[in-house]
């Protein structure tokens, strides 16, 4: 990591974005549902601030960015969905004649197709329709950007879909543990709704529920936000902070209701040495969403930079309760437990963390094992109990 820790220890905050990693070579076109339960049916999609024209979004972006502090530097205004011309026209060509269901499912098999459009899928990349044609590959929100974007040109009625609750992906990107979740796209067929998947994974979730545009341009702008640390790590740069914090607090202000946006701001600002500052974002994203267990973890390691042990192994406790499936939440509680002296504790987490194949938990189980010896080897001798 470019930017300084504030935390030690060699800690990795979880940042939360959406496209779960995939090599760019296994794309496997799109998968096809109908009849699932959105907003408790798709009624939801027929009030008006859910899809909006492309100088409609950019109006009402503009409108609310205008009241953020002068003090961050905001990104451009962007909609992840416009299309020029050229391209709505050709989105009316692809789609054809036939039903809604008929015309979407054209356009989404051209959209994966070599023949065709030919995109990939690689959850680093994330852009908007134009950039990702051009491109020829993005992740799960860029393609659906693309697809919306399509559908909408060729006069089908289509919306950003989140998928939620199901363990999320995590992995090790750019001094971070990486948190994902999904977006797939969703039209109205005039007998119901058909849900498309870029990614082959949305079988995998249980609940399903609309994205509004400003919505969907939030979670754009908390993947590009990410995007930027990764690509400044990649290339041995300085992190671009400012920007960062930009991309991020847009985000915010577009869905006050992100968590995992807030959870990202509070990254960037423990990442400049504000612990402060970092632990209030991270309570934010849990007063808008107390099942995740990214912000719990990302305040157990403020606690623990700050020698408060006890908070710590609580916060820690808490973001294993929301996801024990997750080996790097068991691996951190296990290291807060080591440096709190609770070692039986601490091997038996380190025990569960090994079997969900937490990196480097083998070698913290046989410290603390060690350290056990010791421990009982000084008790019988009457010694004092040696320092960890």
């Amino acid at each position: 990591m470019a930017a300084s820790r504030n935390a030690g220890r060699g800690e990795r905050a979880i940042l939360g974005r959406w496209g779960r990693r995939r090599s760019l070579a296994s794309t496997r076109g799109f998968a096809l549902l109908t009849a699932l339960a959105v907003c408790g049916g798709l009624a939801c999609a027929h009030q008006p601030t859910v899809a909006y024209a492309p100088d409609e979004l950019r109006s009402v972006v503009t409108h609310r960015w205008s009241a953020v502090s002068k003090r961050v530097t905001l990104p451009e205004v962007e909609v992840p969905y416009a299309l020029d011309a050229e391209w709505a026209e050709r989105a009316r060509r692809l789609a054809g004649n036939g039903t809604p269901r008929d015309r979407a499912q054209r356009l989404a098999h051209a959209l994966t197709d070599p023949r065709v459009l030919g995109l990939r899928y690689d959850s680093a990349v994330t852009a908007a329709a134009l950039p990702t044609l051009e491109a020829g590959v993005g992740n799960c929100l860029a393609l659906t950007s693309v697809f919306v974007g399509l559908a909408r040109a060729a006069g089908l009625r289509a919306y950003y879909l989140k998928a939620s609750e199901r363990q999320r992906e995590a992995s090790q990107e750019a001094g971070f543990i990486v948190s994902t979740d999904h977006i797939a796209a969703v039209v109205e067929t005039g007998t119901g709704v058909a849900a498309f998947d870029f990614a082959g994974e949305i079988t995998r979730y249980r609940r399903f529920g609309i994205l509004s545009d400003i919505q969907a341009l939030a979670h754009h702008y908390n993947n590009l936000g990410f995007q930027e640390i990764r690509e400044a790590e990649e290339a041995g740069e300085p992190t671009p902070w400012d920007r960062v914090e930009g991309h991020f607090v847009a985000a915010t202000w577009l869905d006050p209701q992100f968590a995992l946006a807030w959870n990202n701001l509070g990254i960037v600002h423990a990442r400049l040495g504000d612990q402060e500052r970092a632990i209030r974002y991270y309570r934010e994203a849990l007063e808008r969403d107390d099942r995740l267990g990214a912000p719990y973890h990302n305040l157990g390691l403020q606690y623990q930079a700050r020698g408060e042990l006890r908070a710590a192994v609580r916060a820690f406790r808490e973001a294993v309760r929301r996801e024990p499936d997750n080996p790097f939440l068991h691996l951190r509680r296990g290291m807060a437990l080591y440096e709190a002296g609770r070692l039986e504790e601490a091997a038996t987490v380190f025990e569960r963390a090994i079997v969900l194949g937490a990196p480097d938990a083998r070698s913290w189980l046989d410290r603390t094992r060690r350290a056990l010896r010791e421990e009982r080897r000084a008790a019988l001798l009457g010694e004092p109990t040696p320092a960890l």
